[in-house]
């Protein structure tokens, strides 16, 4: 039934694709109604948030389409976002929050950082010409609704006035990305999800820390890398082309070049809309002289944003700190090399230290245990 159901959706968005933005607009809101009641065990919390969420957009595109966010209702509006992203975080991980199952918000998070990104692009004069159905078309659509990737609007609405015959070249091309991210989701990860088995971790083997830490690693990547895959396959079968959002992670020389690859839509909308702003104020309003600390600022400010965004808890504010540090430490290196005459470092070796690096910080990342110091005292052999 649930796959008659997945089928009828498609079928549903299809249509929509070929139709005017409106009857587009609503298919959109259609199908994400439906999918919030099949991941919510029918709960209709769901829909009235999915009501919110509409609403939501409509007032930022009002503000955005025609104000341009120039006047302070429109900053008042963008803290209303944050603070509502920061409030459902807060409530996401409570069972009881609404006498709702957690279930009931997920996606929040993407849909806001969506909203966001509309009104700080409309504050800076680019937003574009999107119209309202467009508008609600890319906050809402239910390839990106649950865990993105997230687009920008520019390029979504490109996309949304491609003609069917432009479009249509995407559909071998999603079907095998549907493919490779099932295999990914359902094969791959469910093999290292066997392993790592989060909630036994107090249980391992001192000498099995290692393959625990390594196979949990794993599994994040290729489980969401396998969910990225299918809603892009997914997407492009509806003529719709999503932006990347993994390539090769594991396999870049450096902390920079992971997160270049690892949820790039993410670090790419966290470097654009909080790193760059943040140090550029900073260097104006102190000066290059102290680049370092600045350097050290931006980075942990985004960082600990990028980890609390997981969830609000000790273990992601610590990852945050320490990807934070790492990229700090990675932004110095030039200097220090061309200061004390240092070698660089064959590139397996790079590739090889960042990933360990990367793998280290899973350890803050990890649920199911509540001291991740014991944890690397375990890891490095010393308990």
């Amino acid at each position: 039934m649930v796959g008659g159901l997945a089928l009828a959706l498609l079928a549903l968005l299809a249509w929509g694709r070929t139709a005017r933005p409106a009857i587009r607009a609503l298919s959109v809101i259609v199908v994400s109604a439906c999918l919030c009641l099949i991941l919510t065990n029918g709960s209709l919390l769901a829909l009235a948030l999915l009501a919110l969420d509409v609403f939501l957009v409509v007032v930022t595109w009002q503000l955005a389409h025609r104000q341009r966010m120039a006047t302070r209702l429109g900053l008042v509006w963008l803290v209303i976002l944050v603070l509502t992203l920061i409030i459902a975080k807060m409530m996401q991980g409570d069972a009881s929050a609404l006498t709702a199952s957690p279930s009931a918000w997920v996606g929040v998070s993407y849909f806001m950082f969506r909203l966001i990104h509309v009104s700080l692009d409309a504050r800076r004069g680019r937003f574009g010409d999107a119209t309202l159905s467009e508008t609600l078309t890319y906050a809402l659509h239910p390839t990106t609704l649950i865990a993105g990737p997230i687009d920008r609007i520019q390029h979504h609405v490109m996309e949304q006035r491609c003609t069917v015959a432009e479009c249509s070249r995407y559909f071998a091309d999603g079907l095998w990305r549907l493919f490779i991210g099932l295999f990914k989701k359902v094969a791959l990860a469910t093999i290292f999800s066997s392993i790592h088995d989060v909630t036994r971790v107090n249980g391992v083997a001192d000498a099995e820390i290692w393959l625990w830490l390594l196979s949990y690693a794993f599994y994040l990547y290729f489980d969401f890398a396998g969910y990225s895959d299918i809603a892009i396959g997914v997407a492009r079968l509806l003529g719709l082309r999503l932006p990347e959002n993994f390539a090769n992670p594991y396999m870049q020389p450096n902390i920079a070049r992971f997160w270049q690859a690892w949820h790039i839509t993410l670090s790419t909308w966290l470097r654009d809309y909080i790193f760059f702003p943040l140090s550029r104020t900073l260097l104006r309003r102190f000066g290059s002289r102290f680049s370092a600390p600045i350097l050290l600022a931006s980075h942990l400010t985004t960082m600990v944003v990028c980890g609390l965004w997981h969830g609000l808890s000790l273990g992601f504010l610590l990852w945050g700190v320490w990807h934070g540090l790492g990229l700090f430490v990675h932004s110095q290196i030039p200097a220090l090399r061309q200061r004390f005459n240092l070698p660089t470092l064959p590139a397996p070796l790079s590739v090889l230290l960042t990933f360990v690096f990367v793998t280290l910080g899973w350890a803050f990342f990890a649920n199911g245990f509540t001291n991740p110091v014991t944890l690397f005292e375990r890891l490095l052999g010393f308990k």
